[in-house]
C-alpha cells in the first residue's frame, strides 16, 4: 500500500491487511510487484499510470485516466514505449459497462440493423465548487464522473464517437457546469443524449437510461431494474443495485492471470477520455467538436469544429 503520506499508508496497511507500506515511488520501482491499482486523486492518475507502465507493470486505474490532454499524451507515450518491450496492460475503472443490466441490454439489441437512440439522465446532486474534485487540476465532474456515461454509451453502441456537442445552464447557485446536456454522434449514425444535473431533488434516483432501436425499447432504472419492451410485450427484471464493480474486478484479474489484454481496449480508453475533454470544448465554443483518429492518437492536437 502506498499513499502520499507514510502515516496514511501504514494506517491503510493495518486496516486492509496489506503486507507493507511504501511511498508511491518505492512501490513503482519494486521489482517484486507485477501490477498496481491506482485510486488516488484524479490529477495524479496519469503520472502514476505512466510511471507504472514504464516499469513494466500491469495497471488498473480508477477513472479518469487523465485530467488534461498533456497528461493523456504522456499515458499514450508510456503505453507505446511499454509496447516495444512486451504487451502492456492498462485498465480503467469504467465499471458500468460490466453491470449485469448492461450485458442484458446489449444482448437485447445484439441483432440490430439500424442506429440507436440512447438517452441518459444523471441526477448527480449538488457538489460545492470548493470540493477537491471540482478543482481545475482534478478535471471537475465532467472529466471525473460524466466519463462513466460516455463510456457506457460507447460500449452499448459499439461504434466510435465521432462528434460531441454540449451546453450548460447559465451561471447560478447550483454551479452551472454541473447542469449540462451532451449529445454524442457515433460512426454508425447512433446518437446518445446525456443530461447531467446537480440542481434536482436527491430523492429522485440518480441514473435513468432509455434505449430506442428497431421497434424496441430498453429502460434501466438506476441499475436496480431493467425493462425490455418489444412487440407490445414487456419484461421487467428487478435486482439488487449492481453497477458492475465486482464483475469489472473479476474480469481484470482473470485477464491478468491469463496473460490476456485489458477488458477495455486501449483505443477505447483514449477515445472516451478525449470525448470527456471535448465536452468542455463544445460548451466553450458552442459548436460541435469532431473526434478524429488523429486527435485520439495525438491528444495534444486541437479538435476540429464541425
Amino acid at each position: 500500500m502506498a499513499t502520499a503520506s507514510g502515516v496514511t499508508a501504514d494506517s491503510a496497511r493495518r486496516s486492509f491487511g496489506f503486507a507493507g507500506a511504501a511511498t508511491p515511488s518505492e512501490l513503482l520501482r519494486d521489482p517484486e510487484i507485477d501490477a498496481v491499482f491506482i485510486a488516488s486523486h484524479h490529477h495524479s492518475h496519469a503520472e502514476y499510470v505512466s510511471a507504472a507502465l514504464r516499469q513494466g507493470k500491469a495497471v488498473f486505474v480508477e477513472k479518469p485516466l487523465a485530467t488534461s490532454r498533456a497528461q493523456l499524451e504522456s499515458v499514450r507515450e508510456a503505453y507505446q514505449e511499454a509496447g516495444q518491450r512486451g504487451s502492456p496492460f492498462l485498465m480503467a475503472g469504467f465499471n458500468r459497462r460490466f453491470a449485469p443490466a448492461t450485458a442484458k441490454t446489449r444482448e437485447f439489441f445484439a441483432r440490430r440493423q439500424e442506429a440507436m437512440m440512447v438517452h441518459i439522465r444523471i441526477n448527480a446532486g449538488f457538489l460545492a465548487p470548493g470540493h477537491w474534485s471540482q478543482q481545475p487540476c482534478e478535471g471537475g465532474r465532467i472529466v471525473g464522473e460524466l466519463c462513466h456515461f460516455l463510456d457506457w454509451s460507447r460500449h452499448l453502441v459499439g461504434s466510435p464517437i465521432r462528434a460531441v456537442t454540449a451546453a450548460a445552464l447559465p451561471d447560478g447557485r447550483r454551479y452551472s457546469r454541473d447542469n449540462l446536456a451532451v449529445v454524442l454522434r457515433f460512426a454508425d449514425g447512433s446518437i446518445a443524449n446525456l443530461v447531467y444535473l446537480s440542481n434536482g431533488d436527491p430523492s429522485v434516483p440518480k441514473e435513468y437510461f432509455e434505449v430506442f432501436c428497431a421497434g424496441a425499447v430498453a429502460r434501466l432504472y438506476d441499475f436496480r431494474a431493467l425493462e425490455l419492451i418489444r412487440g407490445g410485450k414487456s419484461r421487467k427484471i428487478n435486482c439488487a443495485q449492481d453497477k458492475g464493480h465486482r464483475a469489472e474486478m473479476l474480469a481484470t484479474l482473470a485477464a491478468l492471470h491469463a496473460g490476456k489484454e485489458s477488458p477495455i481496449p486501449f483505443d477505447e480508453l483514449m477515445e472516451v477520455t478525449e470525448a470527456s475533454f471535448a465536452v468542455s470544448d463544445a460548451m466553450a465554443s458552442a459548436t460541435a467538436i469532431e473526434l478524429t483518429s488523429e486527435s485520439i492518437a495525438n491528444p495534444k492536437a486541437s479538435f476540429v469544429s464541425a
